[in-house]
């Protein structure tokens, strides 16, 4: 769950994947749930310009949760940030 990671170990992860950034990470900026430990999902997005080129493969089947769940998880993030009327 890459979202999930800090500067430290978004570092160790370049230092590892090394010149020919041979590496393989999943996340979901929609999933990021620890801010509060210094996780940045910004390292999600800044991964293809880091680790260049980028092969990305969009998982669009859901196994885990029911198409309720989805839904209303959806239209929760839809509207953040909208001032309730």
């Amino acid at each position: 769950e890459f979202q999930d990671t800090n500067a430290a170990q978004f570092e160790i992860v370049r230092l590892l994947a090394n010149k020919k950034n041979n590496v393989f990470v999943v996340g979901d900026a929609n999933q990021a749930i620890y801010g509060f430990r210094g996780a940045v999902y910004e390292n999600l997005h800044k991964f293809d310009s880091v680790f260049h080129p980028v092969h990305l493969v969009n998982l669009k089947q859901n196994y885990r949760s029911t198409q309720a769940i989805l839904d209303s998880a959806f239209s929760i993030i839809k509207n953040i940030g909208q001032s309730p009327n």
